[in-house]
């Protein structure tokens, strides 16, 4: 049941994030920032699980392929989110808003993995979970800029 309900939301995410208008510049750009902040998130995890011993993988196989599901797909996209919608935002307080937002769907979306019992959190929780989210927040914002920029030098632009 806990796969299904991962698996939904996958599609769902998924699903609307692609039907967002972007424009062609902004789907490489995304898709280069889906790729690192899938990597990221699939390294910050194998810290917190192997290096630090602050969570532990469920026992259950549904709930460990949601797990997987979870650092690869679904986190990444709700950064993208996140990203998307600072980025369409014009003033400084709906970039701040959109970002607090994002923070606060994603404290929803771990709850809901500490409820299925797919985080199972040792010394670990939710905030610093937030933090890092947080930290792949900016950083993402930053590489959308940089990888625009370079994308703008390539087609005979000026940085």
């Amino acid at each position: 049941m806990v796969i299904m309900i991962y698996v939904l939301l996958s599609w769902i995410l998924t699903g609307v994030f692609i039907t967002l208008s972007h424009k062609p510049s902004d789907k490489m750009a995304y898709t280069f920032l889906f790729m690192v902040l899938s990597i990221i998130t699939t390294n910050w995890n194998y810290i917190v699980f192997e290096k630090l011993k602050m969570s532990t993988y469920p026992n259950e196989l549904d709930k460990y392929y949601a797990l997987i599901l979870d650092r690869s797909v679904n986190i990444p996209i709700l950064i993208l989110f996140t990203v998307h919608s600072f980025t369409k935002m014009e003033t400084l307080k709906g970039k701040y808003s959109a970002v607090l937002i994002g923070l606060a769907v994603f404290i929803g979306y771990d709850f809901l993995g500490v409820t299925l019992n797919v985080n199972l959190y040792k010394g670990w929780n939710s905030i610093y979970s937030m933090l890092i989210v947080a930290g792949s927040v900016f950083l993402a914002i930053f590489l959308k800029r940089w990888f625009e920029r370079k994308v703008n030098v390539a087609k005979g632009g000026m940085l």
